[in-house]
């Protein structure tokens, strides 16, 4: 699915250092970034993901630099879970088909995230995102010279966009969301988040509610497309995958329809399980799981 970009364009990339100067709130971010990281040890004793995480990080900098020469002129995806490392497979995938296509790199910014990738990788390196400071960010872009950065769905770190923005990389974000009430709206928080996305070349967004959201409410400039959610193609590609599978051939023997809510929430099932008995009186070979 796609839509005509809304917002003004601007250049997809530029040269290292011509970058503009950050407003104040992602100045005060900037400087107050390494108090904040240098706090996250005293707060991992209460946080088990948290001190996970740090766990995950020790060394992280001498594997950035063993990297870096498989890594440089990336495209480089930065997920924070496993469901944003989900939605960014399918076009990991799609890269990966074309001759001769770049390094793919991602990184994950949750231990579980993380976790995940090692048991299904999909790209060439997976590691671990730097807390967000700036020259912890500014050392990674060096070493790693990325040619297109992307971030999926919304987790995206003011020193990272900063530190790409100023060499030069151009950074796009794909099935971008933006709820109703996000915190990212709030009238004190939508001067950082609108000069921080003003340096995007692209914005692809899931719904035309999204779209909306980020040009009218966030006042956003540069182009915002409705794109979709990847998460669909994902499915689709996991079905192809397993269709001579031991779990597929079970789906097959039920016959008939079959219709399976997966990962709902008591919301979801308040507004299905009504529903669930029409279907299979309207439809006697319909099943659900």
């Amino acid at each position: 699915m796609s839509a005509q970009p809304a917002g003004a364009r601007r250049p997809a990339g530029r040269d290292a250092g011509a970058a503009r100067a950050p407003g104040l709130p992602l100045r005060l971010y900037g400087a107050l970034s390494p108090a904040l990281a240098a706090l996250a040890p005293l707060a991992a004793p209460l946080l088990p993901k948290l001190r996970e995480g740090l766990r995950g990080r020790r060394g992280l900098d001498d594997r950035i630099e063993a990297a870096a020469a498989a890594a440089q002129g990336c495209v480089w995806f930065h997920v924070t879970s496993v469901g944003e490392y989900e939605q960014a497979r399918p076009l990991i995938a799609a890269l990966r088909e074309q001759p001769g296509h770049p390094p793919l790199v991602v990184t994950h910014f949750s231990p579980s995230g993380r976790h995940f990738a090692e048991r299904r990788p999909c790209a060439d390196i997976h590691e671990y995102l730097p807390l967000d400071r700036p020259r912890a960010m500014e050392r990674l872009v060096a070493a790693w010279r990325p040619r297109l950065l992307v971030f999926v769905k919304f987790d995206c770190w003011p020193n990272q966009v900063l530190a790409a923005d100023r060499a030069g990389v151009p950074i796009v974000l794909m099935a971008g969301s933006l709820r109703p009430g996000s915190t990212r709206l709030h009238p004190l928080a939508r001067p950082l988040y609108r000069d921080l996305f003003d340096r995007f070349a692209h914005i692809g967004v899931c719904t035309q509610e999204d779209q909306r959201r980020f040009v009218d409410e966030l006042g956003v400039h540069c182009p915002v497309s409705v794109t979709g959610d990847t998460r669909a193609e994902q499915v689709i590609l996991r079905w192809e995958a397993a269709q001579g599978g031991a779990t597929a051939a079970a789906l097959r023997a039920l016959g008939g329809r079959l219709l399976v809510l997966g990962s709902t929430w008591p919301p979801d099932e308040k507004l299905w399980l009504p529903v669930l008995g029409a279907c299979g009186r309207r439809i006697p070979t319909c099943a659900s799981c």
